[in-house]
């Protein structure tokens, strides 16, 4: 099994975020945030389930970047952790436009245009 742990950084909407990227055997554990984690979903395209349900009302915006990236990364799983508190769709929209490119490159796969 080829274990693979790579971090990054982007620059996004004025923050300075930090992230991890761990995959192995078709799954990836994915942070990104600024501090800790504050919430974890877990898709396995097309299902979704929330492991840990942080603070504010994230979870349809952490689900939806989850999905996306499942589906768009071709991975069987994918673990999305993060400590962003945006309640704002369009945020976490362009975040996905963000982080897709990033991924792909440690991911060895190629971003779709979803």
């Amino acid at each position: 099994m080829n274990a693979t742990f790579h971090s990054f950084a982007v620059d996004f909407k004025e923050k300075h975020l930090q992230g991890y990227v761990h995959s192995l055997a078709g799954s990836a554990w994915i942070w990104v945030g600024e501090r800790s984690i504050q919430s974890l979903g877990l898709a396995a395209f097309p299902l979704f389930t929330m492991l840990v349900e942080g603070p504010g009302g994230q979870r349809e915006f952490v689900k939806s970047l989850t999905l996306r990236l499942t589906k768009n990364l071709g991975i069987q799983q994918v673990f999305f952790s993060t400590d962003l508190q945006e309640e704002d769709a369009e945020y976490w929209n362009e975040l996905y436009g963000v982080l897709l490119p990033q991924l792909s490159k440690f991911l060895k796969t190629q971003p779709s245009s979803d």
